[in-house]
């Protein structure tokens, strides 16, 4: 096995508990439906995390054709990105939400809101990364666009205004799956 390999199944580890951990809370809200109110807003949030997580674990096998030799801090940063996604994909969704029969809109705010100041870490931290491992500019496109999606989480998070989050909400959308596409390689 080569280090790469040891890698890839490290950081492929960490995304997969957060994969298993957001789906999880998806099928535990589904069969709470009849005790918790359900709302739209933090599953589209949830699906825009899940969507980062596959990006993140599509790119993964890229990492073989660009990095030659691997440093610990090289790792470190790979490791942190995997971390945040997890820890967004913990905080987006409640867990038990039959004991708690609770509305999961006010859930959201209340608690689920936070996965977004990850997510806004998680981006910033990718213009860190992008630049330290890869020598990217700044003001690359590249990591031009990956600042683009720390403002609508931010505008949400500080709106209270349920009309301006619901509009930032349904903007985030797009503008994820533009950045998700121009960020996955198309094939190795």
């Amino acid at each position: 096995m080569t280090i790469f390999e040891f890698i890839s199944v490290a950081l492929s580890f960490v995304i997969g508990l957060g994969i298993a951990r957001l789906l999880t809370a998806v099928v535990e809200l589904f069969r709470a439906r009849k005790t918790v109110r359900l709302h739209w807003m933090p599953f589209v949030w949830a699906a825009l995390v899940f969507l980062w997580m596959i990006q993140y674990w599509w790119a993964i096998f890229e990492l073989s054709l660009v990095v030659e030799s691997w440093e610990m801090w090289r790792f470190a940063f790979l490791l942190l990105l995997a971390l945040l996604l997890f820890a967004a994909a913990a905080l987006i969704l409640p867990t038990r939400p039959a004991e708690t029969k609770t509305d999961l809109l006010e859930d959201f705010q209340a608690d689920g809101r936070w996965a977004l100041i990850v997510m806004v870490s998680y981006f910033l931290v990718a213009v860190t990364a992008n630049t330290a491992l890869f020598g990217l500019a700044l003001t690359a496109p590249l990591n031009l666009l990956t600042l683009s999606l720390t403002v609508l989480p931010l505008v949400f998070l500080f709106s209270k205004n349920y009309r301006v989050q619901t509009i930032v909400t349904l903007l985030s959308v797009p503008l994820n799956l533009y950045a998700f596409l121009k960020f996955s390689p198309n094939l190795y």
